[in-house]
């Protein structure tokens, strides 16, 4: 046999190995990203007919601009189609201001910790990918807590005005 055609027959073993090779790690890559593949995680909504209707509610003016936010006061909440991150949307519940215990966020001095609490647990975002959850509704448009109590939001208007 000719030094050529040994060279050769080497060159088509060395692909073939390598070709070998390249298929088994690509078929274990494959499998191992497949295994960790997860179930979609949903945006968090609730059914519209849910969640409480706003749509009596006056806007809140800012100045003189009358904007989307709403006091709402059966949870004693400004909303707004905006969500905004649940401690900062609480925060205003805690007169002295919000601390980090043990990764929890609570009230210093303890005082408004009920409140703040109730208002952490209807804004979280649960089981959903997002900043918060709905608490109210108008039309098909959600609502989401902005601010604690209705600081502000002190003065409203009819809406569009």
């Amino acid at each position: 046999m000719s030094a050529g055609l040994v060279l050769l027959w080497l060159l088509v073993l060395v692909i073939l190995l390598v070709g070998v090779l390249i298929t088994l790690t690509g078929w274990r890559t494959y499998r191992s990203v497949r295994s960790t593949i997860q179930a979609p995680i949903t945006a968090c909504i609730i059914p519209i007919e849910q969640l409480p209707s706003i749509t009596a509610l006056e806007c809140c003016v800012v100045g003189t601009v009358v904007t989307a936010s709403r006091y709402v006061a059966d949870l004693d909440v400004v909303v707004n189609p905006v969500p905004v991150p649940p401690v900062r949307a609480c925060q205003d519940f805690c007169r002295q201001g919000v601390t980090l215990e043990g990764g929890v966020n609570r009230c210093i001095s303890g005082e408004g910790q009920t409140n703040f609490a109730q208002c952490l647990e209807r804004t979280r975002p649960q089981d959903c990918t997002g900043l918060a959850m709905p608490v109210a509704a108008t039309g098909v448009t959600y609502y989401y807590t902005q601010s604690a109590t209705n600081g502000n939001c002190t003065l409203t208007r009819p809406c569009g005005t």
